[in-house]
């Protein structure tokens, strides 16, 4: 036998697999291509524009990693199951081709769904029709449906309607994980006799083990109804109490959810879930609903209106069952009742205009702006605006607690205006024993009537029998417009300045864990939305743990305090305002043409001659900005010291500034707050920001878009990029 030299061997076989892997590289991403389907081609064919295979099933068993199938117009009386994965950067995609009408018809429950993938990954759907999979016998009877096993998978701009769930995400024996659904609608409309057909049950529908998904930005599910609990979009388990058999980390961001049978938006047993920029209006109950044991749920900056069309006690918003919850920054008007929290613990709801609820279905003797029932414990009702809710006939008050067979405990309800209540009483107080009521605003044009454990008094007989609401007052807010829903303050306002600071410091330190006497009134965003930002002393900061047990806080930044410093919201002025809105009083800024494109780089004053002064170090971290109809609140960390002011620049392109505002400032160790005015409505906005040290500046921070909203009530919220526990997020 004759043997090779080891040494020649080696070389050899080392050049051999380096030309393989070569070989291997080039030949896979080749294979990526594009094939097309048409109801005129041949599944004998080569699947080309000019020779399309016939069907779906030929296209699903064909496509690789990396390969596009472009589908033609047509009805597709088939199933479309991808049998191949794609991988990481190479989606294997489905679509329809130049936004022809592509129908695929399960034809009436013939088959169990229109496209139906499991255990797959790195797949797309786009563009596709999906109808007719409505048979309840035949599971999982769903016009889209994502199983056992599947990960990254996206259902972009599809239509099913007509069947018994329009999208449907099930994770049963193995978790479906990274889904996300955006652009997608659950019904269509029948112009002939103006109607329009949805699903029989539920438009978007997460069950079980349902993982790191993201239903948003811009679906609309409606018109879902005939089963008495048709939902627009339902992320839920029946199995009861068991966490580890219900969706978690879930998005519902940017959606519609309008006239479904029942809920727009339903959590039921879920954990970890983001409500976020919806809009949930004419369903037949409540917009949003929280139940059946649902744990750690983000309710932010949603539109819930015109809802509870067909059942009777419903609302804009309800707790109904759930532990750990922020209601945070939502709009809840023209409802039944704008808010109920019953049966739940832990419950945080601050900076909520909840208005007009006084219409519905049946009879109004339910109507009214706040209802804190049952069985309820730590719950914090701070910084809200209510006004104009209930009506003459109603059997509640504007805000009621405890009315029926309830258990309260320890509820906090500081900082609020309530205003204009039309229920024959302002307040109802009935089976609460352990609260705290103070420091809000109580105004109506006839004499304020209270329904305080089952008898009507007067305020002044409330005040003296219940040792509440020392330092409530009872003036008029002045709101600046309420019949354009403008419920920003006149200067004249008798609530600015006049709250409360909500806690204060157990102790004195240094560092970023901070002991309060209740943390109970904040939240740490829970999951993945940003929590809040407070003000400790004269220094703010973001709230990035909380430990309810301990009363722990943990921040984004080194602080240092005394004990019995206060603990609030971020505020302007000498101490908080009532209500939502806080008052401010920045002088609006002459926006002035920027004379140079803004750069990342700083200057140390050459461009204006010899500069002695030493440059800010580090620049500006501009990490959220609320914006308003012609307002945006900038908020962000401080640059590297020395600094003795700052240059905030804006426009309405990222490398082109148009205007530009400068303020003194002293150094902070905390965050800075700072509003600009005179903004177009419903216009996008570049903001970046640099700190100035005399004449010399520092570098400019990290550019953040926002966009002005379309009224004046609304607020958006924008963040920076962040990552959690893996899983990169802009947000919104």
């Amino acid at each position: 036998m004759n043997i090779m030299p080891s040494k020649i061997l080696s070389g050899s076989f080392i050049f051999l697999l380096l030309l393989f892997s070569l070989s291997f590289v080039i030949t896979s991403s080749a294979r990526a291509a594009d094939y097309y389907v048409s109801p005129s081609g041949d599944d004998g064919a080569l699947g080309t524009i000019d020779e399309p295979w016939e069907t779906l099933d030929k296209a699903g068993n064909s496509a690789v990693a990396g390969d596009t199938v472009y589908i033609r117009s047509g009805t597709y009386n088939e199933r479309l199951t991808p049998n191949n994965s794609g991988s990481p950067g190479q989606y294997i995609t489905f679509t329809n081709y130049n936004n022809e009408d592509v129908l695929i018809d399960a034809q009436n429950g013939t088959r169990n769904s229109g496209v139906y993938i499991v255990g797959k990954s790195y797949v797309q759907i786009i563009g596709l029709q999906v109808t007719g999979a409505n048979n309840y016998n035949n599971s999982p009877r769903s016009g889209v449906f994502v199983g056992d096993g599947s990960s990254y998978i996206t259902v972009d701009g599809v239509t099913a309607y007509n069947n018994w769930y329009g999208i449907r995400l099930y994770g049963n024996a193995v978790a479906v994980t990274n889904v996300t659904v955006k652009n997608c609608k659950t019904f269509i409309h029948n112009v002939g006799p103006d109607t329009y057909t949805g699903n029989t049950q539920h438009g978007i529908f997460i069950y079980r083990e349902v993982y790191d998904s993201t239903i948003g930005p811009n679906n609309r599910s409606a018109y879902n109804t005939g089963m008495g609990d048709s939902y627009g979009i339902e992320v839920g388990t029946a199995d009861a109490d068991n966490q580890t058999r219900s969706p978690q980390r879930i998005i519902i961001d940017g959606n519609e959810t309008d006239h479904n049978e029942v809920q727009g938006i339903r959590t039921w047993n879920a954990s970890d879930v983001q409500i976020i920029n919806n809009h949930s209006h004419d369903n037949g109950a409540s917009g949003i609903q929280l139940e059946g044991g649902a744990r750690n749920i983000v309710v932010e900056n949603n539109l819930s209106e015109n809802n509870s069309q067909i059942y009777e006690y419903e609302t804009g918003a309800w707790a109904a069952d759930a532990t750990n919850v922020l209601f945070r920054g939502n709009t809840l008007r023209s409802n039944k009742i704008g808010l109920i929290i019953t049966n739940s613990s832990q419950v945080t709801a601050h900076h909520n205009y909840i208005y007009d609820n006084n219409r519905g279905a049946v009879n109004l003797i339910n109507a009214g702006g706040l209802v804190v029932n049952n069985n309820v414990s730590n719950i914090y009702v701070t910084q809200n605006t209510l006004y104009n809710n209930g009506d003459p006939v109603g059997q509640r008050g504007g805000v009621a607690f405890g009315q029926t067979n309830a258990v309260c405990d320890n509820i906090k309800f500081i900082n609020n205006i309530i205003s204009t209540s039309t229920n024959p009483w302002d307040l109802y107080v009935n089976h609460c024993t352990n609260y705290t009521f103070n420091y809000n605003d109580y105004y109506n044009s006839r004499a304020l009537s209270v329904n305080y454990l089952g008898s009507t008094i007067a305020w002044a007989a409330y005040l003296t029998a219940s040792s509440q609401d020392s330092d409530t007052i009872a003036e008029d807010p002045l709101f600046s417009n309420t019949s354009a829903d403008d419920y920003s303050l006149q200067i004249s306002s008798p609530v600015i300045d006049n709250g409360t600071f909500l806690t204060g410091t157990a102790g004195s330190g240094t560092g970023t864990i901070l002991s309060v006497l209740d943390a109970g009134y904040f939240s740490d965003g829970i999951f993945n939305a940003v929590g809040d930002v407070i003000k400790v002393a004269s220094s703010e900061a973001v709230i990035t743990d909380i430990n309810y047990g301990t009363n722990t806080i943990t921040l984004d930044r080194s602080l240092s305090w005394n004990s019995g410093d206060n603990v609030t919201f971020s505020y302007s002025g000498i101490a908080p305002d009532m209500g939502s809105y806080e008052y401010s009083p920045v002088p609006t800024p002459t926006p002035v043409t920027a004379s140079t494109p803004v750069s990342s780089s700083g200057s140390n004053g050459s461009d204006v001659g010899y500069c002695s002064k030493q440059s800010p170090t580090s620049s500006p971290d501009l990490f959220q900005i609320d914006s308003g109809k012609n307002t945006a609140i900038l908020y962000f960390a401080p640059a590297g010291m020395p600094y003795d002011s700052y240059n905030i620049a804006y426009g309405r392109s990222p490398d082109k500034p148009e205007y530009g505002v400068e303020f003194p400032q002293t150094p902070s160790s905390g965050v800075i707050r700072y509003q600009i005015n005179a903004l177009k409505p419903n216009t996008a906005y570049y903001f970046t920001i640099r700190a100035g040290n005399g004449c010399a500046t520092g570098s400019f921070s990290n550019i953040l878009r926002s966009k002005t909203t379309n009224n004046s009530l609304a607020v958006k919220k924008y963040y920076r990029f962040v990552s959690v526990s893996g899983f990169h997020f802009l947000r919104p």
